[in-house]
């Protein structure tokens, strides 16, 4: 309360060791939070946002601000890491369709795991039809790739969807666009 986080955050640290789980797991976030917004000290924040996950990897106060620490770290592979064990663990679809749709990003940017991003945004997409960023984001792919049987089914699907909802906007955009994909020569299966 006296402003002095470079003193506080040894003390919570050190609290949070004898306390044991419960209680230092909420210390490490404690200490964490003084590290990344008041020390700016980020690697030390993640080392203490780390600690705290190992006794509740479910805990959204440690894994959300940790995915930020990452991000103004720009960790990648740490963060295409945490949100490969967070996501499973994540309540929420929408949260987990996020996060999955984060790490699908960030393995775009390594050529090498394309395919295994697109298998990424194929189940985003499948267990989240929502997710119209990921839908986007495969159909792209897919039409780089030249992939435009998977293509047309994509867009099937999203055009489904969009009937069963009655949006008379996406019915018809969709529409447009399967029409052009199959006129393209592509096979509806």
């Amino acid at each position: 309360s006296a402003g002095e986080y470079a003193r506080a955050v040894p003390l919570l640290e050190r609290a949070a060791e004898l306390e044991g789980e419960a209680a230092g797991h909420a210390r490490f976030v404690a200490a964490a939070r003084l590290c990344a917004a008041e020390i700016g000290d980020s690697n030390r924040a993640a080392r203490l946002y780390e600690r705290a996950l190992e006794s509740d990897a479910r805990d959204r106060s440690a894994w959300e601000p940790l995915l930020e620490v990452y991000r103004k770290l720009g960790d990648r592979s740490r963060i295409i890491a945490l949100i490969g064990t967070t996501a499973p663990l994540v309540d929420d679809p929408k949260d987990r369709s996020r996060l999955r749709f984060e790490e699908a990003s960030l393995m775009l940017e390594e050529p090498a795991r394309a395919a295994e991003a697109v298998a990424l945004l194929e189940r985003i997409v499948s267990e989240d039809a929502t997710m119209s960023a990921a839908a986007e984001l495969l159909a792209t792919l897919l039409e780089r790739q030249g992939r435009l049987g998977e293509l047309i089914e994509l867009v099937q699907s999203q055009l489904d969807r969009a009937r069963t909802s009655k949006d008379s906007a996406a019915v018809l955009a969709l529409s447009l666009k399967l029409g052009a994909l199959l006129e393209r020569g592509g096979e509806r299966e």
